[in-house]
């Protein structure tokens, strides 16, 4: 029984990692995953369902290690049910037809639902410290390099499960800080042209004159932004990661991008 609950819990954590790295996997993917790791933990509440009973019905007697290892079971179960409404709502394939009108605030629920949920996976993964230790050394039958490989599987796993989330906000960091740069550019630029004052002006106008219509079709040009260029400035709003239209990692990134070219042949053809 042991070694079926261990290889239950070792093939969830493998779900969870790529659960938890939409690029891995992809939209369609992601949510017949996300059907599979219910089963596998209805499965492992069966298999652990004596000791969910003997602690539900003793709560207030158990040691305090236990205590706070069964609220954090508890609280992940609650996420659990909240990512998997939300994921419901915001779904792209297979349950469209219960998809919600607001889908970026269902986004948003399933993005903190998700964070919420990883915290709690990792602390509950250091909370079995022991557990994972006792696995290892009755293999290897070696106390310090069980402990050793114990917390490397842990830190791992740990760092795998958030791998999606942290390369997220570097990209996120990354792309304000361009916004930024580029605003405090324009802003600049604002303020070099209102200091050069009216004689500079005129004399822009002057030479635009002597050169014809033909350098101002092409000033006109320089200055009309490519479909690459207007695109990287609109972001999806089908979920919380805000990918570029220019770049869009899923079926509804796709359709807007179409939707803003339309837009851009409008504007500027």
């Amino acid at each position: 029984m042991k070694k079926i609950k261990l290889i239950i819990d070792i093939f969830m954590l493998f779900i969870l990692i790529i659960l938890y790295n939409l690029s891995f996997s992809g939209i369609l993917i992601h949510e017949i995953l996300g059907i599979l790791i219910w089963l596998l933990f209805i499965i492992h509440l069966f298999l652990n369902y004596k000791w969910i009973i003997s602690i539900t019905k003793n709560i207030s007697n158990v040691k305090k290690g236990v205590k706070k290892i069964y609220i954090i079971d508890v609280l992940l179960f609650i996420t659990f049910i909240m990512l998997t409404i939300s994921g419901i709502k915001i779904s792209q394939f297979l349950f469209t037809s219960f998809n919600d009108k607001d889908l970026l605030l269902w986004s948003n629920i399933h993005n903190y639902a998700s964070n919420i949920s990883l915290l709690l996976i990792s602390v509950h993964l250091i909370m079995h410290f022991k557990f994972f230790y006792t696995q290892f050394n009755n293999k290897i039958k070696n106390q310090q390099y069980s402990k050793t490989i114990t917390m490397i599987f842990i830190i791992l796993s740990i760092f795998i499960l958030c791998f999606n989330i942290l390369l997220d906000k570097i990209k996120s960091i990354f792309i304000n800080k361009i916004d930024e740069t580029e605003y405090i550019s324009d802003d600049y630029n604002d303020q070099v042209i209102e200091e050069t004052g009216e004689d500079n002006k005129e004399e822009s106008v002057t030479e635009n004159n002597d050169e014809g219509d033909s350098t101002s079709v092409e000033e006109e040009n320089d200055d009309t932004l490519t479909l690459s260029e207007y695109l990287s400035k609109l972001f999806c709003t089908g979920c919380g990661r805000r990918c570029p239209l220019s770049n869009p990692q899923c079926k509804r990134g796709e359709s807007q991008a179409k939707e803003a070219t339309d837009d851009y042949n409008e504007l500027y053809t």
